[in-house]
């Protein structure tokens, strides 16, 4: 979660424990219960296509451990955030980690690929 987000979650009145709550219903007539992750999920896409945008809770899901994985977070950690993944899946999340890195490498040689100069 954002720095952004949860400020404005922060801000909003706390009535209850969970964020996200279900109304209750004659099936389940209790008040703010955690909503389910279905409800959540489908939800998210009435929301993404309301917004015309592509995407879905795995999207979100490879951008997070791909974020979490270009900022430092030691895989190990990662992985139990994540419900730990498959060392085989993970490198599909990991190569955006090496493209980063060698963005990172080939910045400090310039474009020319010439070893940095002092000054840098």
């Amino acid at each position: 979660m954002g720095a952004e987000l949860r400020a404005v979650l922060m801000q909003q009145p706390r009535q209850w424990l969970w964020v996200f709550t279900a109304l209750p219903s004659a099936k389940c007539p209790v008040a703010a219960r955690q909503i389910s992750d279905r409800r959540a999920l489908d939800y998210l896409k009435t929301v993404l296509k309301k917004l015309k945008l592509e995407g879905h809770q795995h999207t979100f899901r490879h951008s997070f451990i791909s974020h979490a994985l270009t900022h430092g977070v030691p895989e190990a950690i990662v992985r139990e955030w994540v419900g730990h993944v498959d060392a085989r899946i993970m490198k599909t999340y990991t190569h955006v980690a090496d493209a980063i890195s060698q963005q990172a490498m080939l910045g400090l040689f310039g474009d020319d690929g010439d070893k940095p100069s002092e000054d840098r």
